[in-house]
């Protein structure tokens, strides 16, 4: 991605010319392009031979930025309007649907993917490193350092009218119910799997795909990224690569059985504290 130098002037002040509002959203943007998202993005999403008069990752970024400004529609990319004098102009309606498409391709939610995971190793980084360091969660007064919570649930979203995918819900809705997975460490998501309103609360194929992916997201911060006794995930010699994944979630099916635990003894995976856990 081109720096257009948009954020090299910025200041933050009560008066003057040339002010925009909801300056939280320009934080958003500039998190975004620091932690090197926007450009993974637009990696991720390039084509050969192709020079797209609008980039891509920054229309997904743009569009991301909306949803935080409380976008639930195509049109609604109107929010950022008013940041414009900062940010340059909102994607057309044709560049969004244009970088939607090609994001939605087989191959290109896999480079999409490994971009989120490498900003996220990368911001997880920065946060370590700052003096109250990474946030461990405490349960019954024990800090629990070395250990990353992934949270497992679905929710039912109305769909007011027909749309593609949508279903009866099992409330007697409309809609779908995705399946999304959050890291309680951070509160991200790190994975989301879009499904019909009739989708099972306790389907496991659904459960294990969205498990998969959100460990996939945290493994190179958990397991590559840092060196510190913090994040030491321990994971037996010669495994790497697909084999570290298939042991977490070996690990998980045999300490959690199900779905729906809150609190797993490190002492089931026969190793000390140190790693990743999938609850519900």
């Amino acid at each position: 991605m081109q720096d257009n130098g948009w954020d090299h002037a910025l200041k933050v002040t009560g008066d003057g010319a040339g002010l925009v509002g909801h300056a939280g959203a320009v934080l958003l943007r500039k998190a975004a392009d620091q932690a090197g998202l926007t450009a993974g993005l637009s990696a991720a999403l390039a084509r050969a031979g192709t020079s797209p008069l609008f980039d891509r990752g920054v229309a997904l970024v743009s569009m991301a930025v909306a949803v935080a400004l409380g976008a639930t529609s195509m049109s609604d990319i109107a929010v950022l309007a008013h940041l414009a004098p900062v940010l340059g102009a909102a994607p057309s309606g044709p560049a969004r649907r244009r970088a939607l498409d090609l994001a939605g391709a087989a191959a290109s939610l896999e480079r999409i993917a490994r971009a989120r995971a490498k900003a996220r190793a990368h911001a997880w980084t920065l946060i370590e490193d700052t003096p109250a360091g990474f946030p461990w969660l405490a349960i019954a007064g024990k800090i629990l350092a070395g250990w990353l919570v992934i949270d497992l649930d679905a929710t039912l979203v109305t769909a007011h009218s027909g749309k593609e995918g949508a279903a009866p819900t099992w409330k007697k809705g409309y809609g779908f119910h995705p399946l999304g997975a959050w890291a309680a460490n951070t509160r991200e998501c790190l994975a989301m799997l879009l499904r019909p309103g009739n989708a099972g609360s306790n389907t496991f194929t659904d459960h294990k795909e969205v498990l998969a992916a959100a460990i996939g997201q945290v493994l190179a911060a958990m397991l590559f990224a840092h060196e510190s006794a913090a994040f030491g995930a321990h994971v037996p010699a010669g495994l790497d690569g697909d084999l570290v994944l298939v042991f977490w979630l070996g690990l998980w099916s045999r300490c959690v059985g199900s779905t729906s635990v809150t609190a797993v003894s490190p002492g089931c995976m026969g190793a000390e504290p140190g790693g990743v856990i999938g609850t519900g």
